[in-house]
């Protein structure tokens, strides 16, 4: 991105007080108008575009391979065998936790909550979520 086009992005979001879908809307705004502003926002990917909406509209140049066809509509996938809320983030800590500090030992993670009591809890709760949320 040109040096134009920076100017025109820190300005838009000076306008747009920091909200980042205001300064795109008026981003768009000007680039419309101005098309050294619209080179400078799009030079990057300028070719990924224009390749995107060749293949899109079959513009193949003479001589060229023709393109593969496409795949049918995608396969369900089988469901995932059902697991526990515990089991589930129990996997997610065990593979996270070096991220997470949990092979030092520093770190002990607090007692599972999966009694019986807990788990009647979190279904009065998703009850009176989705009585509340769905009237």
């Amino acid at each position: 991105m040109d040096n134009y086009a920076i100017g025109k992005v820190r300005q838009a979001l000076q306008s747009a007080k920091g909200s980042r879908t205001v300064a795109q809307k008026l981003l768009i705004d000007w680039a419309e108008r101005d098309p050294r502003l619209l080179i400078g926002l799009t030079r990057n990917v300028l070719p990924a575009v224009v390749g995107s909406v060749l293949a899109r509209v079959g513009g193949a140049a003479p001589g060229s391979p023709a393109p593969a066809p496409r795949a049918g509509p995608p396969r369900p996938v089988a469901p995932a065998p059902q697991a526990t809320v515990a089991t589930a983030l129990n996997t997610v800590i065990d593979r996270n936790a070096p991220r997470f500090g949990l092979n030092d030992g520093s770190v002990t993670p607090p007692p599972a909550m999966t009694g019986e009591g807990h788990s009647n809890a979190l279904r009065l709760l998703a009850r009176m979520h989705a009585r509340n949320r769905f009237g």
